[in-house]
């Protein structure tokens, strides 16, 4: 696979109150319990994000802005099911990011087409929704479903966390139209290791103006300090079809 070059200095952040979550160690996974709807209590913390976004029809992105988008806690029995579909109710809490530039081919310049990632979370599970609208969505390259059998080939979704903010080191997930995926880290901000195998739900699918896909990362598949309540954060989506690459921050 080809080695990724990313820019960690570059990771903005994602906002978490995880002092709930025990600090748990990424070398012993225990097999979590799938996301599903669970009848257990409501958590009362509500964040939102702090900035207005803007679409694709707005002014180049100022890349220096470090923007920030906090996570929306939600209850176990608000647990999205991760099916591809985006019409769970609790996607309608969750924090949005919608503010995207091009890396490729016009680096700063705004996307062709909207992204929108919605980003929540419940004592387990770190949950991620995306939503890649498409102007051209019949030339969307969708061809591939096993794991690690290069999602960059296909349109595609990647993000990136650093839960100790190092701006080296990150978890890297990935996934594409028809849900193939990838898990890998990366290491001194350019190492990338996708032996690296970890316990994680996705799901992706096409629809009419694009497509769509849903990630759960279960926190205990990660190694943090529960004392911590901000990770680095990055997102990047890629357009095979139009050679164009683009990212949150």
């Amino acid at each position: 696979p080809p080695v990724f070059k990313t820019d960690l200095v570059k990771l903005t952040r994602v906002l978490l109150p995880l002092a709930v979550v025990p600090t748990l160690c990424a070398a012993a996974f225990a097999q979590p319990s799938p996301p599903t709807q669970q009848a257990l209590p409501r958590f009362g913390r509500q964040i939102v994000l702090p900035a207005q976004a803007s679409g694709p029809g707005s002014s180049a992105v100022d890349r220096d802005s470090s923007p920030s988008i906090q996570a929306t806690r939600i209850s176990e029995s608000e647990a999205p099911t991760i099916d591809g579909d985006l019409s769970d109710p609790a996607w309608a809490k969750a924090g949005v990011i919608d503010r995207f530039y091009q890396i490729e081919p016009n680096n700063g310049a705004p996307p062709t087409d909207r992204t929108v990632v919605r980003v929540m979370y419940d004592k387990d599970n770190l949950y991620l929704g995306f939503y890649a609208y498409d102007s051209d969505p019949e030339n969307v390259v969708a061809t591939l479903k096993q794991r690690d059998g290069g999602t960059y080939r296909d349109d595609n979704f990647r993000i990136l966390l650093d839960p100790g903010r190092t701006k080296r080191n990150a978890y890297n997930f990935e996934i594409s139209v028809l849900g193939a995926y990838t898990d890998a880290l990366i290491q001194n901000n350019s190492d990338f290791f996708q032996d690296w195998n970890t316990i994680w739900y996705h799901a992706g699918k096409p629809v009419k103006d694009g497509w769509v896909a849903e990630m759960a990362i279960p926190f205990r598949s990660l190694s943090y300090d529960a004392s911590s309540q901000t990770w680095g954060f990055d997102i990047m989506r890629g357009l095979q079809h139009k050679n164009e690459r683009v990212r949150w921050a």
